[in-house]
C-alpha cells in the first residue's frame, strides 16, 4: 500500500448490549479502498477478540463510508470497556485507519 494512514483523533464508540445496528465511519481524506479489505475488531484487556467484522461478513463500503452491522447478538453478555481497530490491508501491507475505546453498557431490563 503506497499510501500511509496515521490515526489523529481517536473516538469512544458506545453500544447498548443486545442492541442492533450499524457502526458508520466515515473517512475525511479519500482513502483509496479498491483491491482493499477492512477487518473491524474488539479486543478486551488480555487481547481477546470480543467481536470482528470484515468485508466478508459485516462490513460494507459506499465510497468513503464504511458500515459495520452488529447483530442483537453481538454484545450480549459483554458488557464492559473495551478496544476497538478498523484496518485496511491488501496482500502486501496493512494500516490502521480507526481505534478508540469501545464501551458496551447494560441493557435495561423490562422485568422491574
Amino acid at each position: 500500500m503506497s499510501e500511509s494512514y496515521i490515526v489523529t483523533v481517536k473516538k469512544k464508540i458506545t453500544r447498548k448490549e443486545g442492541n442492533s445496528g450499524v457502526i458508520r465511519i466515515t473517512f475525511p481524506v479519500i482513502i483509496s479502498l479498491v483491491a482493499k479489505s477492512l477487518l473491524f475488531q474488539v479486543r478486551d484487556e488480555r487481547d481477546t477478540i470480543i467481536l470482528s467484522k470484515s468485508t466478508t461478513s459485516g462490513i460494507t463500503v459506499n465510497g468513503q463510508v464504511v458500515d459495520i452491522a452488529l447483530l442483537k447478538t453481538d454484545l450480549v453478555g459483554k458488557v464492559g470497556s473495551y478496544t476497538y481497530e478498523l484496518l485496511l490491508y491488501d496482500v502486501t501491507d496493512e494500516s490502521t485507519v480507526a481505534e478508540g475505546c469501545f464501551v458496551v453498557t447494560k441493557k435495561v431490563s423490562k422485568n422491574v
